[in-house]
Formats: C-alpha cells, structure tokens, sequence
C-alpha cells in the first residue's frame, strides 16, 4: 500500500529590492530603449513590476494642504526620481542617487504651516528607530516680509519598517498641536519599493 505525503511549501518570494539589482535593470532599459529617455523609464518600471509587484509611481501623500506636504517615498521611487533628473540633464544614468531608506519628506509651503518637530513610525506598537534625520528649522518669509522658523527636512527609515504585514502607524508631531497619525494600509505599504 502506498501513502501519499503532501508537501506544502512556502510561497517563494522574490529577493529584496537592491541598489545592485536596480541598477542593473537600469543599464538594461537603457540599452532596450535606444536612447528614448521616456522609454528606459517605462522599460524599468515593467522591469521592476515584473519582478516585485506593483508600486505606487507617486510618493504616498500623509498631508497635502496648502500651508503643508508631507509625503512618503521609498527607495525604488528616490531612485527613479534621480534617474529621470540624469536624464533630463543629460547626465550618466549611473550617477542616479540610491538611497536605502524610506523618506519621509517634510515640506512647509506657507508661515502658518504646523511646525512638525519630530517624526514617530511604529511597526505592531514597536517605534523604529530613524536612519537619518535632515529635519531641522528653517526660516521662512511671506511676501508681505514677514519672517518664521518652521522645520523643513526628511527623515529617513529602514525600509522593512514599511513592509506589509504588520500595523505601520506614522506620527507627525507639531510644536503645540495634537499629532498627526497616518495608519498605513496594507495596499500602501505593498506599493512602497
């Protein structure tokens, strides 16, 4: 009599995405699209999709008003951003910027913008240290010749901070106001290369 044994194997998944591999993919498009700097962009992209999925061809947007922007941008897309300004300059697509790190991008665009002081990212309740922190106050003048510091600046995060599969709640900070909380949804967070 035989038995038959089931075997059940965990889906593979696909490498991380690297700074090697993209750049790799890049010189690739680059020769695929002849020259045409609109095309190796769109071959890279197909490339990437293929390889880990969809991703958002926008940084996540946490606040979009018209005193304030913060927005999120991960690797994949920083790099695709330097990218697209070497080819519009006309620069060597190897001198695109690779940056490892989830930003978080904070951008006052008038006087009485929140000042966002600090940045708190929490994966499952457990804060996660930032790699890098540009934010900083800055000063700011309006037309009418009033003056102002508000901090203006990125903070960088690992990456699998982001992953999907776990709550990932983001905390903006403002000097005297209640904080800001965007909870990221798991179609975010899979969207973020």
């Amino acid at each position: 009599m035989s038995s038959l044994v089931t075997v059940c194997l965990p889906a593979q998944s696909p490498d991380p995405i690297s700074e090697s591999r993209i750049r790799a993919l890049a010189r690739q498009a680059a020769r695929d699209a002849k020259g045409d700097p609109t095309e190796l962009v769109l071959v890279l992209d197909r490339r990437v999709r293929e390889r880990w999925g969809d991703f958002e061809s926008f940084p996540v947007t946490i606040v979009r008003d018209e005193d304030l922007l913060v927005a999120v941008t991960a690797p994949y897309l920083s790099f695709r951003n330097s990218l697209m300004d070497m080819l519009r300059s006309g620069r060597p697509i190897d001198q695109a910027v690779w940056t490892n790190m989830v930003v978080v991008g904070i951008t006052p665009r008038r006087l009485g913008a929140a000042d966002i002081e600090s940045v708190v990212v929490l994966r499952d309740a457990r804060p996660v240290a930032p790699i890098k922190s540009a934010l900083q106050p800055t000063r700011f003048s309006n037309g009418a010749g009033q003056e102002g510091v508000i901090h203006a600046g990125e903070i960088g995060f690992p990456p699998s901070a982001f992953a999907p599969g776990s709550t990932v709640l983001l905390t903006l900070v403002p000097r005297g106001g209640n904080p800001m909380i965007h909870a990221f949804t798991d179609d975010e967070l899979r969207g973020l290369r």
